[in-house]
């Protein structure tokens, strides 16, 4: 399904389309985007970020799509004897985790794997681990927290505050994250709670893979608010700009007629809005972001990712418009992350 998305919605190589070829998805199509089974993988290690985390899965995804499934996973240090006195017992940890899960999903709609750090003959290492099982069972969501139970440091992507699973997660992902930073919100939003997604856009298609997966994240009722902000100095519209209204002309109808900067839409009883920004003096394009955000009340932002950025090409694992906006916000994040070969 999503391939065929990529090939309609994105600028494919595919076979050459117009405009509002590349713009448009079938009432079909979106019905089968929506209706979807999705697979999540919580990395779980005890701490309040990863809890919440999988009381988001369990209060406000798992319960859109009775088919969706969830898995949780947690590589504890069985050579720490002192955590069998603290909260971070493993056994402790896998009694939450089941108790957390059963009163919300049936048993057959989750796993739950611990996996001790040291064996007889190797050590596992722990973000290798996880990635490699979230991998292979194919999920489409990877949640986690921004940092584990050990609080805040300085990774080694830019100096930013991050936990190093997570910054190992950025590149080696297949599916997209969603990473938890606001505890609270993730813990108490449920399923008839309305959710609103802001999410960054630019012609980059990794950006519009982000439009995608809060498409499948959403439930009717919620909103979802696609921003782009233009440059400050962009007193006559830039092309870039113009080709940003042309390729969501279809979606947004109205978003091709210049100087209108607000479009609406709605699919699958989701409420849609474009929303085209002129940047403020004296604002960077995040900031604008992430006060666009803030005003709109967004649960959360979502960005996309090449996944080729760091694996194949060098780069870093998000580019610096994406990062800064996880940087300046405390919002809880969605890194969608696109392949070219998708």
């Amino acid at each position: 399904i999503l391939a065929q998305v990529a090939c309609v919605l994105m600028q494919s190589p595919m076979r050459e389309k117009s405009a509002v070829e590349l713009a448009y998805i079938s009432d079909e199509l979106f019905k089968r985007l929506l209706d979807g089974s999705l697979r999540f993988f919580v990395c779980y290690d005890g701490s309040d970020y990863s809890h919440a985390g999988l009381q988001l899965c369990l209060s406000l995804f798992m319960p859109q799509e009775r088919s969706s499934t969830l898995k949780v996973m947690h590589i504890y240090d069985n050579t720490k004897d002192y955590l069998a006195g603290t909260k971070f017992n493993p056994e402790r940890l896998e009694q939450t985790v089941n108790d957390t899960c059963v009163t919300s999903v049936s048993k057959s709609r989750y796993a739950v794997l611990f996996q001790p750090k040291h064996t007889n003959d190797t050590d596992v290492q722990v973000g290798p681990s996880l990635i490699d099982q979230a991998n292979a069972d194919h999920s489409d969501f990877v949640v986690m927290g921004l940092v584990g139970r050990k609080g805040i440091k300085k990774s080694s992507f830019a100096g930013t505050p991050m936990g190093k699973q997570l910054d190992f997660a950025m590149s080696h992902t297949n599916g997209s994250i969603i990473v938890i930073q606001d505890v609270q919100t993730a813990s108490t939003l449920k399923s008839n709670t309305k959710t609103i997604f802001a999410v960054s856009v630019c012609l980059n298609t990794a950006s519009t893979k982000g439009f995608i997966d809060a498409l499948r994240l959403s439930k009717p009722g919620d909103e979802i608010r696609v921003v782009y902000v233009k440059s400050f100095l962009e007193r006559t519209e830039s092309d870039y700009t113009i080709a940003l209204r042309t390729k969501f002309s279809k979606l947004f109808e109205t978003i091709h007629e210049e100087m209108k900067d607000v479009a609406h839409a709605t699919y699958g009883d989701r409420v849609c809005s474009f929303h085209l920004l002129q940047k403020k003096k004296g604002y960077t394009t995040p900031q604008a972001i992430v006060e666009f955000a803030d005003d709109a009340g967004a649960h959360f932002i979502v960005v996309g990712t090449n996944v080729l950025r760091s694996r194949e090409k060098g780069k870093e694992h998000l580019g610096s418009i994406s990062m800064q906006i996880l940087m300046d916000s405390h919002k809880n994040f969605v890194i969608a992350h696109h392949h070219p070969s998708e």
